[in-house]
């Protein structure tokens, strides 16, 4: 991966070589030489240039769900990627707020300016001559208040005992993992996705998730644990991701902390049996400081 990107710059008073490894390594090198005209137009230093990432991946993203912005902005925001040599961009597509990724069986979800499926695919393109892989992420439990627009908000939303800040009475903002229409909706945004990204991955979201309380899981699976419930959820994103030839993304917060003091019980040590590596990256993010450990304790556990 490091040494496709690479390339070799060899300026001399004659001549500019450039040489790179493979065909994204050529336009890394042509985007620091534009860097160098630009400082100066009149004059280039002489020298040798060898340059290659110390990240395979490189990465920016746009939360859409919540600000949704016109596909015009998006390209520029890929020529910004494009211009310092960031090769991924990951689109926020569904949050409390809204779903911006167009889906014709859920119209109650989506925002007025949805992406449609044309214009998806017209920003891939456009990405893809850059070199930059653009990631779908549809949130799979947690940031999913929109579903209290959905006619069958009760029946899909995760219950609640506590009163709840979240959705509506009785309600939290989660969606239930013992809800069929749960799946089906997953399943239905897993296949749009699969047909409009390239990406061999989705991410899945399943952070800041409060699984307290709810007598529909409680009568489905009465002796499971909310961390279990938790870890069977992400098994069946997982298999539905997989069954549309996708690894699955996810971030790493509940695996560590719960949501609020939720303990989930998961044992960080025993992920590696109850998710398999070769089909999960993780994403790692924190709310203020970064324990030291993390990053060391992930590598040990053979996650991307």
């Amino acid at each position: 991966m490091y040494k496709r990107q690479a390339y070799e710059i060899e300026i001399t008073q004659e001549t500019v070589f450039l040489r790179g490894s493979s065909p994204v390594g050529i336009f890394y090198g042509i985007q620091t030489l534009r860097q160098l005209i630009e400082r100066d137009r009149n004059h280039l230093p002489c020298g040798l240039i060898r340059d290659w990432p110390d990240l395979p991946v490189r990465m920016i993203m746009l939360d859409l769900a919540r600000q949704m912005e016109h596909p015009d902005y998006i390209r520029r925001v890929i020529d910004f990627c494009a211009r310092y040599k960031l090769n991924a961009l990951h689109l926020h597509l569904t949050d409390d707020e809204n779903s911006c990724l167009y889906h014709e069986d859920y119209p109650w979800l989506m925002h007025p300016h949805a992406l449609q499926a044309d214009q998806v695919q017209a920003l891939v393109t456009y990405a893809r001559q850059y070199y930059i892989d653009v990631i779908p992420e549809i949130e799979s439990l947690g940031h999913s208040k929109m579903f209290i627009r959905h006619p069958q908000a009760g029946d899909i939303l995760h219950q609640s005992k506590a009163k709840s800040l979240h959705a509506i009475p009785g309600y939290t903002n989660v969606l239930c993992p013992a809800s069929s229409l749960t799946t089906k909706y997953l399943d239905a945004m897993y296949e749009r996705c699969s047909e409009l990204f390239p990406s061999d991955s989705i991410h899945i979201g399943c952070d800041e998730v409060n699984l307290a309380g709810c007598a529909r899981c409680e009568a489905k699976w009465p002796d499971v644990s909310a961390g279990d419930q938790f870890l069977q959820h992400l098994h069946r994103c997982i298999e539905m991701a997989e069954k549309y030839g996708k690894k699955t993304a996810l971030w790493n917060d509940m695996f560590w902390r719960g949501w609020r003091g939720t303990n989930l019980n998961i044992d960080i040590d025993n992920i590696v049996k109850d998710i398999p590596p070769s089909s999960v990256v993780i994403y790692d993010w924190h709310y203020s400081k970064i324990p030291v450990d993390i990053t060391s304790k992930f590598k040990t556990l053979d996650y991307d």
